[in-house]
């Protein structure tokens, strides 16, 4: 399922290299667009929303059956690094290198690139956090 703001159309190219709208709400917007008046179009492959759901109830899972973490977003930030989804900088002022975690944004992960992070994700959970044969059976769910 695709979701849309305002003012977007979710497109796909077919057979004949031709961009067609790929659902009904986008067939409505394109239908409402001038005819000979050019637009500029942005465009950005569609991300599986479920899949990112999937992805916080799995950080969920794992945080709220752990003792070491206090903060959710350190809990992700945290896991985002240890799985490499990030990016190396050099501090300026010390010298010294700091690692940064990458977006999971639509807009700046792929739906390839978000997969890969999942799975990475879930290995690393997996094997860091299942002390227990409970965690480690309900984490088998979200293979």
């Amino acid at each position: 399922m695709t979701y849309l703001k305002a003012g977007e159309i979710a497109m796909e190219l077919n057979k004949d290299g031709q961009l067609i709208p790929c659902d009904g709400l986008s067939a409505k917007r394109y239908l409402k667009m001038e005819r000979s008046t050019p637009y500029v179009f942005k465009y950005r492959l569609n991300r599986n929303y479920k899949l990112l759901q999937k992805y916080f109830s799995l950080l969920n899972e794992v945080y709220d059956a752990q003792e070491f973490w206090t903060n959710k977003d350190g809990f992700r930030a945290h896991t985002l690094l240890k799985i490499g989804h990030s990016t190396r900088y050099i501090n300026p002022l010390e010298g010294k290198y700091v690692e940064v975690p990458n977006t999971i944004s639509f807009e700046g992960c792929t739906e390839h690139e978000f997969k890969e992070v999942y799975q990475k994700t879930l290995t690393y959970l997996m094997e860091t956090y299942c002390f227990g044969e409970e965690l480690f059976n309900k984490l088998r769910l979200y293979e």
